[in-house]
């Protein structure tokens, strides 16, 4: 019960600050913000690394009031909705 919250609190907080995307992480490394850059208006996720943890990357969840785009660079499998006028995409990369 207490994670239920955890995410809904988290989704809640998004959406008060408007954000396009909540990027979900296992262990982030350091300088994570580095990877997600615009290039030429577009996301983008930089996923070349030089060591075996990659990113961690494991879910973006989009808010569609927001941004119609997922971030180029990885690859997403099964989405489903969160709730909040967000919808969770899976990352297969």
């Amino acid at each position: 019960m207490i994670q239920r919250d955890f995410w809904r609190v988290l989704r809640s907080f998004a959406k008060d600050c408007n954000a396009g995307y909540v990027v979900i992480v296992d262990d982030a490394p350091d300088h994570f913000e580095d990877r997600f850059i615009d290039i030429d208006g577009k996301r983008m996720f930089d996923l070349r690394l030089n060591h075996r943890y990659e990113l961690g990357l494991r879910e973006v969840w989009l808010q569609s009031s927001v941004t119609s785009t997922l971030p180029e660079g990885a690859t997403y499998g099964d989405s489903e909705q969160l709730g909040d006028g967000f919808e969770r995409y899976f990352v297969t990369m």
